[in-house]
């Protein structure tokens, strides 16, 4: 695996170092590999790397590494697709890239929440994408922290978690679910950001739909919305308003119109998809 062209590295949280791009590039190949061999030196004495010097993907000190999630994410997302090309029986589509977020205190008593939320995964040959988990990024929870924890600690009333209907990539096989949270602040504090795969959809493969896209928001008082940028440093929110996070939602694979009409049935009972989603994207009545 050649990563060369890889941009250089930033003054910025949003480089990665060797070590944690090697991992995720391993964990990527691993996932095309036979199952039964075996994870020792012998498995990975045949996989070769290559990360450029002071790259995004291998930076070098000082330069910070806190927002690492996003480029290995993207270098494990084009390891995927180019190993899905080559071997189609075990395709999947695009995921939705998860969503780091800080939010911060501005005066004392100081507090922080360090958070992250994950898009839906993409459809996999013959299966539908999980919604909304780390899983796949091999980080071993699920879509979302426990709320009482966050609210115990923070000046924060998370008033609702919940999957986004129709967010997942319509296809013979959906895209999975992304998610959306609501934090409303009790407090003044700063938000930051270091979302990805924000302007362009995560594509779906072999006709089927790219995923729908996800955002950061600040609900006013007044009740109306501002969209952030993906990457935002140190936005002011007052106590009162809420911060949006909604994740994306992973590509599917093969023609919508293919899908199993029990499977659109089910959508439809669990509230994964909308009648008219179903309508609109898989032609049913």
């Amino acid at each position: 695996m050649d990563f060369d062209g890889t941009d250089p590295q930033v003054p910025a949280a949003i480089n990665a170092s060797a070590s944690q791009s090697l991992a995720a590039a391993v964990f990527a190949i691993r996932c095309f590999l036979d199952p039964t061999i075996p994870m020792n030196e012998g498995c990975l004495r045949a996989i070769e790397i290559s990360l450029p010097r002071r790259s995004l993907l291998n930076a070098t000190s000082p330069h910070p590494c806190g927002g690492r999630f996003v480029p290995i994410y993207a270098a494990m997302e084009a390891i995927f697709q180019a190993l899905s090309d080559a071997i189609p029986d075990r395709a999947i589509a695009a995921s939705g890239i998860l969503q780091p977020f800080s939010i911060a205190a501005v005066s004392t008593p100081f507090w922080i929440h360090l958070g992250y939320d994950f898009g839906g995964v993409g459809a996999r040959h013959g299966l539908d994408g999980p919604d909304a988990t780390g899983v796949h990024f091999g980080v071993g929870r699920n879509s979302i922290a426990q709320v009482e924890p966050v609210e115990t600690r923070c000046p924060l009333i998370i008033e609702s978690v919940e999957i986004i209907p129709d967010s997942g990539g319509p296809g013979r096989y959906r895209g999975g679910l992304g998610s959306r949270t609501i934090y409303r602040f009790l407090a003044d504090a700063h938000v930051t950001t270091r979302g990805d795969r924000l302007r362009t959809p995560p594509p779906g493969r072999s006709g089927g739909h790219p995923g729908r896209l996800g955002g950061f928001y600040k609900r006013h008082h007044d009740g109306t919305l501002t969209r952030l940028n993906a990457k935002t440093n140190n936005e002011l929110f007052t106590s009162g308003e809420a911060l949006i996070l909604e994740t994306t939602g992973g590509g599917g694979i093969g023609p919508p119109t293919t899908r199993d009409p029990t499977a659109i049935e089910q959508d439809l009972k669990s509230g994964k998809i909308t009648p008219r989603g179903a309508r609109d994207d898989y032609g049913t009545s």
